[in-house]
């Protein structure tokens, strides 16, 4: 029996301790439950800041990629458009040149002629005068004009033109015709000279043994020194009017002309008019050689009737010899007779 019961106090002290185990076993989870939540929960609350670092990490990352991104793309872009440009360029510079060439063989094949320099200015003149004619006549815009008459300056010329290269860039059409001219012309038309031709052409009038024509033209190439007297017609037609004769210029004064030709061919038939009744020229009179031989003619009748007459002698109205002063003229001789 005290063995039993024994036993059973054993047993009871067994099942109670393991109770205790098991309650604190149960007990210990609990804590660390307890104790866990909060660890979590502490750690969530330091995890919010850290999410929203990360977050704003990953975002300046990827905005700092997306600028080297853009800034890439257009560094790309800047040299692709620079190629472009360069190869435009060179496209248009090969253009240009294959441009003049072409301009170059028609301006050569015009007969463009050379010029070589030289004291007289009129040359020099006349060269500019027909280099311009043919760019007219051919069509040639003005951003060729200087590039296509450089290989026509020859010897001192072609020396001056490289001297004065330095200063300018014929390539890139620094240049204008008109600025070429210029400069032209101050080396082989000094300015002092163009305005001597200039008061030249102010002070020009028609001389008694001028013609028109001849005033005319030497207007036309006085005038070149004074372009803009010819750029204005009404100008121009007074200027011309003024250096005619008086005699004509008087007969001129009375009418308005519109155009420049029209005064021109009114001067010329004044002109013409003065002439024709002054008896300088030979329009409208007979011929000399038909002059002379009518004279001859008549002096050959003339002859030839009063030869017949010493001939037969005085004749009356009766038909019959006439009788004068008791003459007979009967072979020239005088014979007494009566008048009857």
């Amino acid at each position: 029996m005290e063995r039993a019961r024994k036993r059973k106090n054993v047993d009871t002290a067994t099942r109670t301790g393991d109770d205790e185990i098991h309650d604190a076993e149960m007990e210990v989870p609990l804590i660390n439950l307890v104790h866990g939540s909060r660890n979590a929960a502490s750690r969530v609350d330091q995890g919010i800041p850290r999410a929203k670092e990360a977050t704003f990490n990953v975002e300046t990352a990827a905005t700092s990629s997306q600028a080297v991104d853009i800034g890439v793309l257009l560094q790309t872009m800047t040299q692709v458009m620079q190629n472009q440009n360069q190869q435009q360029l060179q496209q248009q510079k090969l253009q240009q040149e294959q441009t003049q060439s072409s301009y170059f063989d028609k301006l050569y094949r015009a007969n463009a002629p050379n010029f070589e320099g030289g004291p007289d200015p009129d040359v020099a003149l006349n060269w500019i005068a027909q280099m311009e004619t043919k760019f007219k006549a051919l069509r040639f815009p003005e951003d060729v004009k200087v590039q296509v008459v450089i290989p026509f300056l020859v010897g001192n010329a072609e020396n001056w033109w490289r001297s004065m290269e330095p200063m300018i860039n014929v390539a890139e059409n620094d240049i204008t015709w008109e600025e070429f001219k210029e400069m032209f012309l101050d080396q082989y038309f000094p300015r002092a000279l163009r305005k001597k031709r200039q008061n030249d052409f102010y002070s020009l009038r028609q001389t008694e043994n001028m013609t028109v024509l001849q005033y005319a033209n030497k207007f036309t190439s006085l005038g070149r020194f004074c372009p803009k007297v010819f750029e204005d017609e009404e100008e121009k037609m007074d200027r011309f009017e003024q250096g005619l004769r008086e005699e004509i210029g008087c007969q001129l004064a009375s009418h308005k002309f519109t155009t420049f030709k029209n005064m021109y061919d009114a001067a010329l038939a004044v002109e013409m008019r003065f002439k024709l009744n002054e008896g300088e020229r030979s329009i409208g009179k007979k011929p000399r050689w038909m002059m002379g031989s009518n004279q001859a003619v008549g002096t050959r009748q003339q002859g030839n009737f009063q030869n017949a007459n010493k001939r037969r002698g005085p004749i009356n109205a009766n038909g019959g010899k006439l009788k004068q002063f008791g003459k007979d003229f009967t072979n020239g001789n005088a014979v007494e007779t009566s008048l009857f």
